[in-house]
């Protein structure tokens, strides 16, 4: 067949009208995904500034523990029995809940970021490579080939599909901390949103399992 044959020059309106509407509709869904986990990100980690506190030494438990050091060297010649001193290496397992949770939360939030620019590389990438001069439409139907079975040997499409859970992911853990971080300081209120978050839970279940 003829490197300038009307089949290929077929082919090739057709493979950019299939190329155009499916990369259009990544690009689309990638940009919402992008936009999504850095808000979701910067909201985060506003929380994490405050929780990761919780993990530091406690200035005032120090200074507890100097004032006991030095009453105790006082009362020494005395006999007064004394309390224990304070355990200074205690962290509630409610704190490292909260930040585990947060911050992986935070984590895969950045993942996401990470992988959807990455992808969208790939289809600028595969966009530019296929709109670059060839010398006949045989030719570049032949890379056009080459292209998209590459495409399709990086899981692309798979990938995108896969941004979409790991960002639910995150906010369900992020959802996870901020019921124990309100159990932690008023079970009532922990409760109720307890009970919103399994009810989103069982939301979410549906949508994704009925279709």
């Amino acid at each position: 067949m003829a490197d300038g044959a009307r089949v290929w020059r077929v082919y090739r309106k057709e493979a950019d009208a299939y190329d155009n509407a499916l990369l259009e509709s990544w690009s689309e869904t990638l940009d919402v995904l992008l936009i999504f986990a850095g808000l979701f990100s910067a909201v985060a980690t506003a929380f994490v500034i405050e929780s990761y506190q919780f993990l530091q030494p406690d200035n005032a438990a120090y200074a507890a523990a100097a004032l006991y050091i030095l009453v105790a060297a006082t009362n020494n010649s005395t006999g007064i029995a004394l309390p224990a001193p304070p355990d200074l290496g205690f962290k509630s397992s409610a704190s490292r809940w909260i930040n585990g949770l947060w911050f992986t939360s935070i984590l895969l939030a950045l993942t996401v970021a990470f992988l959807t620019i990455l992808v969208k590389q790939w289809i600028t990438e595969y966009r530019a490579r296929n709109r670059a001069s060839a010398k006949s439409p045989r030719d570049w139907a032949r890379r056009r080939e080459v292209y998209s079975k590459a495409l399709e040997r990086w899981p692309v499409a798979e990938v995108v599909s896969f941004l979409p859970f790991l960002l639910h992911l995150s906010l369900f853990l992020f959802f996870a901390g901020i019921v124990v971080f309100l159990w932690a300081l008023d079970r009532t209120t922990g409760l109720w949103i307890f009970v919103l978050g399994i009810s989103l839970a069982v939301f979410y279940l549906g949508c994704t399992l009925i279709p």
